[in-house]
């Protein structure tokens, strides 16, 4: 086979670089993150686990006490009964799609070429809505900003 110039020199030059997400497509991935993540809050809302995920993001070790065996079998309880819930599934991606508006449209960035949206610019308040049923005032004062209390450990996955 033979080789024309041209060909030689393109198989001399190097390959480009993949450039990776853009920095637009990297939120957007952070932004549906957060938005699952308050969902997430916000259908386990009636149950203490959102306040027992805040406690333990909030911990550099993990407990080994969790009280007598009645709080014991009563978190096992709103542990299965979470699981119902999350299995459930309805309306998921409805909801992460509506979330992931909402927070495109509230989200501020401490510079152009950050990623992940600055935490309090995402936090959740009284009129948020899942499913059009407006939270109270109590209810919002329970859910945390999932970003800034790390709730669902996302700094961890969250893109850069």
């Amino acid at each position: 086979m033979r080789r024309t110039a041209g060909s030689r020199q393109l198989e001399q030059e190097p390959a480009p670089q993949f450039p990776g997400l853009s920095i637009e497509a990297r939120r957007a991935i952070n932004l549906a993150a957060i938005a699952y993540a308050e969902v997430l809050c916000l259908r386990l809302v009636r149950t203490q686990l959102v306040a027992l995920a805040r406690e333990a993001a909030s911990r550099r070790e993990a407990a080994d006490q969790y009280g007598d065996r009645a709080e014991c079998e009563a978190v096992i309880a709103q542990i299965d009964e979470a699981r119902i819930i999350i299995q459930a599934k309805a309306n998921v991606a409805q909801e992460v799609t509506a979330r992931t508006e909402r927070l495109r449209q509230i989200a501020r960035y401490r510079s152009p070429a950050d990623t992940s949206p600055i935490a309090e610019s995402v936090g959740l308040c009284d009129g948020d809505v899942l499913s059009g049923q407006p939270l109270g005032a109590m209810q919002a004062a329970r859910l945390p900003n999932v970003l800034a209390e790390d709730t669902w450990d996302l700094f961890r996955i969250l893109l850069r």
